[in-house]
C-alpha cells in the first residue's frame, strides 16, 4: 500500500470512528485499524451493527457513509462518492442495505432515509475535518487503535466540539495535542516490538 493509499484509508476509518463516537447510543467501537486483512483495507470494529434499533438506522447510516464522505471531501469540489447507484457495491453501503432490509425499510422511506444519512455524513465530515485529519495522522502512525484509545478519541472529540462551540481555543488545542502524544507513544511501542527477534506485526 502506498503512502497515499494509506492516508486515504486512514481518513476513511477516522471518519467512521468519529461518526460512531458522535452517536454513543449506537454502542462503543472496540478497535479502529488501517491494517488490511483478507477482505478489507482496514476497519472500525463495532459490535452494535447487528443490533441497531429501527429508530437508529439513520444514525447508523451516517456512520456507515462517513468514510466515503471523507474520501469525497478530500478529493474536492465535484467529487461524488456517495451516489448509491454508482457506488452501492462497497462494504459500507452493503451494510446499510442490510440494515434497511432487516427493518423492512423500503421504497420512498428507504430513499429518504439514505438521502438524509448522506447529507448528515457530508455535513459531519465538513464540520470535523480539521479534527478528522489529526485523527488520521495518529492512525497512520499507530496503525491500530484499541478500545481504550477509541474511547480517548471520543473524549478528545467532545473537548474539541465544546471548545469550538464556546470559542475555547485552549480546549481545541488540548485535543489536537493529545493525538500527537498517542501517535508518538504508539510509534515507539511498534518500533520496540519490531526490534525484538521472533515478533511479528500481524493482526491479533
Amino acid at each position: 500500500m502506498t503512502e497515499t493509499d494509506l492516508r486515504t484509508v486512514a481518513r476513511h476509518e477516522s471518519a467512521h470512528l468519529l461518526a460512531l463516537l458522535n452517536a454513543p447510543h449506537l454502542g462503543a467501537p472496540t478497535a479502529a485499524s488501517i491494517v488490511p486483512d483478507s477482505t478489507t483495507a482496514g476497519g472500525v470494529t463495532w459490535p452494535g451493527l447487528r443490533t441497531v434499533a429501527r429508530e437508529h438506522v439513520e444514525d447508523a447510516g451516517t456512520f456507515l457513509l462517513a468514510g466515503l464522505a471523507a474520501e469525497e471531501h478530500a478529493r474536492g469540489e465535484g467529487a461524488d462518492l456517495l451516489s448509491i447507484e454508482e457506488h452501492g457495491s462497497g462494504a459500507d453501503t452493503r451494510d446499510l442495505a442490510e440494515l434497511l432490509v432487516r427493518h423492512r425499510i423500503t421504497g420512498t422511506e428507504a430513499d429518504a432515509l439514505v438521502a438524509r444519512a448522506v447529507d448528515r455524513a457530508r455535513a459531519f465530515v465538513r464540520a470535523e475535518w480539521r479534527f478528522l485529519e489529526r485523527v488520521a495522522d495518529a492512525l497512520v502512525v499507530a496503525r491500530t487503535f484499541d478500545a481504550a484509545t477509541c474511547a480517548a478519541v471520543g473524549e478528545w472529540l467532545r473537548a474539541h466540539q465544546a471548545g469550538r462551540a464556546e470559542g475555547q481555543r485552549e480546549a481545541m488545542q488540548l485535543a489536537l495535542r493529545a493525538f500527537a502524544q498517542v501517535s508518538t507513544e504508539k510509534a515507539v511501542e511498534r518500533a520496540r516490538k519490531a526490534s525484538k527477534p521472533g515478533t511479528g506485526t500481524g493482526r491479533a
